[in-house]
């Protein structure tokens, strides 16, 4: 299993310049079908994995739409993993070069944000009103988060580095505590005085922030939404934050 430090530079990695990936188009090119294949398998076990989970859920008589939404969006991502397989066979069309300009970006840490993103897609699809979602990774001090997958790269150069510990707020915080930090409305949180601005430049005034965590209590990252209005979470929010969180330490770890 790769090392969480290993996962944080590949979640540096992910977020680096078009320009960047262009300049290293030509020393990828060989191993490009190869780290498609090593994506594919991997999307395929976790696709089978979910399958049972579902199968598992629906034997005990449980409700399966969240489960059936996450399996939705790992097909969809397995799906377009062949798709970009079948290019690469085909030949270098033209199709296939703008295909490779948006799925270019280191095939490691691509395949790690990529399987975040589907969480982050389920969180969309399942929460109700304007919201936004997002992961965050420890780095392998665990002093400090930076930003995966979710929001804008304008917002990530605000808060990659933000701190770990008892006096931070939002995921800093519940990275430290290990518990959600659910602000309603971080106008009314002191906390949140010298991150207004950043709230009112992005358009939030909720942030919901949970601790990705192994089963043994290894802090590994956060989940965040975030909410245009002020809004408390409910049971069925925080249900779901789980249901994302559990399935995110899988992939951290």
């Amino acid at each position: 299993m790769t090392s969480q430090s290993s996962w944080y530079q590949a979640a540096r990695n992910w977020r680096m310049r078009a320009e960047e990936a262009r300049a290293h188009a030509d020393e990828m090119k060989e191993a490009e079908p190869k780290a498609i294949m090593l994506r594919i398998a991997a999307s395929e076990r976790n696709v089978a994995e979910q399958r049972h989970r579902v199968r598992l859920i629906e034997r005990n008589g449980g409700d399966v739409s969240l489960s059936r939404s996450i399996l939705k969006n790992l097909e969809d991502s397995l799906r377009l993993h062949h798709e970009h397989r079948d290019l690469l066979v085909a030949g270098d069309t033209g199709l296939q070069r703008d295909q490779k300009e948006v799925s270019r970006p280191i095939a490691n840490s691509a395949s790690f944000a990529e399987i975040l993103d589907v969480l982050v897609r389920t969180a969309m699809q399942q929460t109700e009103g304007d919201a936004r979602a997002a992961f965050y990774i420890a780095d392998a001090g665990g002093a400090a988060l930076y930003h995966v997958i979710g929001m804008p790269q304008a917002y990530a150069k605000h808060v990659d580095g933000f701190p770990i510990g008892p006096q931070s707020l939002a995921c800093g915080l519940a990275a430290a505590t290990g518990r959600p930090i659910i602000t309603r409305d971080v106008i009314e949180e002191p906390r949140w005085k010298p991150w207004l601005w950043l709230a009112k430049e992005f358009d939030y005034r909720a942030c919901w922030s949970f601790p990705v965590e192994t089963s043994a209590g290894k802090m590994l990252g956060s989940f965040a939404m975030y909410y245009k209005e002020p809004r408390e979470a409910t049971q069925r929010d925080l249900d779901l934050a789980q249901t994302l969180t559990r399935a995110a330490s899988l992939i951290m770890n």
